[in-house]
């Protein structure tokens, strides 16, 4: 029975010593990280030539050549550098984003523009994204007034209170067919209110259907301005008679190119805060006076990697007159 027992842990021994043998890496620890870096075209993820080099604080540099592609490196402070190639007839915007692997399943962003990583440590999974939109050309042109919808020349017309003024543009990008591009469109309203008597009182309204696009597109963000300052939601502020003023919008847009766009701006409303108006604005006294307002508008567009910007602004266009009746 003891050389039995014997027998048995002899055995044992002999598997304990061999699964240390065979097993020798399950007590280390990763000594490398892994770099990725991709490219993305208006959003969407690209792939082929692009050089760009990835430096570490201590080491080498290392040469890229495509995207994607991925780097088995060192622990450290990395750095990437766009340096030339991508997408044919495109431009890179923005630096680049770095990201550093999933936590809790999300994808954790670390760091953009110079796209520099600190504190990469071993068994980690970064990278960066670099980004470039198409080349081509943004252009806008001043198409109409309107007034409560209906399309007006310029001129000098009559309207009771609760009207609203607007105005149309339309808007074009020239670039690779179906391509997705975004836009910055700023805006102007260069008003003067000429009496009979003053001051007239202004709100903000910045309802987000003030500003739309026929047909439909991705709007990205609208911000209201007075004289160049945020002139943030629920704001109220006087304006003197005579004196110009000029109140604008900027709005971020994602168009698609070769489509024509018509731009329509709710500019201004007469004593309506519910309607779907940029600004509204309310005269006090007298109330049984007609009140004169001389309207003028200017619009632009940018793009990233515009070929002519000559066509980017309209210039102020012919000037509107509204006499308003406030009274019965």
């Amino acid at each position: 029975m003891r050389r039995k027992i014997f027998s048995i842990w002899s055995v044992l021994l002999v598997l304990l010593i061999s699964t240390a043998v065979l097993l020798p890496g399950c007590v280390g620890e990763p000594t490398t990280a892994t770099i990725e870096v991709r490219a993305t075209l208006s959003g969407v993820d690209w792939q082929g030539d692009l050089n760009y080099t990835l430096t570490p604080a201590e080491g080498s540099p290392i040469s890229g050549t495509r995207v994607p592609n991925s780097f088995t490196v060192s622990p450290g402070n990395w750095n990437l550098t766009y340096v030339s190639g991508g997408p044919p007839e495109a431009v890179q915007v923005g630096g680049v984003w770095g990201w550093l692997g999933e936590i809790d399943g999300e994808i954790v962003e670390v760091g953009g523009g110079l796209g520099e990583i600190a504190d990469v440590f071993a068994d980690d999974l970064l990278g960066w994204d670099i980004f470039f939109e198409p080349c081509g050309d943004a252009s806008i042109e001043f198409k109409t007034w309107t007034i409560d919808g209906q399309p007006v020349s310029p001129g000098t017309y009559q309207v009771p209170a609760g009207t609203i003024v607007d105005i149309e543009y339309k808007v074009h990008v020239s670039a690779a067919e179906g391509a997705e591009v975004e836009v910055l469109e700023t805006d102007w309203l260069e008003t003067q209110y000429m009496g009979p008597c003053g001051p007239v009182e202004l709100h903000t309204i910045n309802h987000l259907g003030a500003v739309k696009m026929s047909p439909d597109a991705d709007k990205l963000s609208q911000t209201t301005k007075r004289d160049s300052l945020p002139a943030p939601d629920g704001l109220s502020f006087w304006i003197e008679e005579v004196a110009p003023w000029e109140l604008g919008v900027e709005t971020e847009w994602e168009l698609v190119a070769l489509v024509d766009y018509i731009k329509s701006i709710n500019w201004l409303s007469f004593a309506d805060d519910g309607a779907e108006v940029l600004f509204n604005a309310d005269v006090k006294f007298p109330l049984d006076e007609t009140h004169i307002f001389i309207l003028e508008a200017e619009g632009c567009v940018e793009m990233e990697g515009d070929e002519n910007p000559e066509n980017d602004c309209t210039g102020l266009c012919p000037h509107l007159t509204l006499e308003v009746v406030w009274g019965p």
